[in-house]
């Protein structure tokens, strides 16, 4: 590799953590700070929430302070990621990938915070009393 594709690679690398960085922060705080509610609420609640929209009715105060949240991510990744330089279709491509990754992490830990929640209720279950060490620490 030459210098300048060197450089090249250390600047999308850099890109790269920098955006993975930003949402992960922003998911853990978001999701810090309503977890209570995204667990009592159906999965479309974050839907609807990260796009700020919903087609049958308005969205409640916290899923309009989520979208806040999330639309300052959007505007702070979308300038990190210089989309303003693509067509408008190129970047509402990207911005929609952006939103599409935001829900799914969302989705993943409220989920895992009911996995929890559930699997503490069921803490006198037999399979786990019964479970054997596997492998070597």
């Amino acid at each position: 590799m030459r210098s300048g594709e060197i450089n090249e690679v250390d600047e999308l690398l850099k890109i790269m953590l920098e955006t993975r960085r930003e949402i992960n922060m922003a998911t853990s705080e978001l999701f810090s700070s309503n977890h209570i509610r995204l667990a009592a609420e159906p999965l479309s609640y974050i839907v609807y929430a990260v796009w700020g929209i919903r087609n049958n009715g308005n969205l409640t105060s916290d899923q309009k302070a989520i979208n806040e949240n999330i639309e300052s991510l959007i505007t702070r990744l979308s300038a990190s990621l210089k989309l303003d330089l693509l067509g408008p279709s190129q970047k509402y491509a990207i911005q929609y990938i952006l939103r599409d990754l935001i829900i799914a992490k969302l989705i993943f830990m409220t989920e895992m915070l009911k996995e929890t929640i559930k699997g503490v209720n069921e803490i006198d279950s037999p399979a786990l009393q019964n479970l054997e060490p596997f492998g070597h620490a």
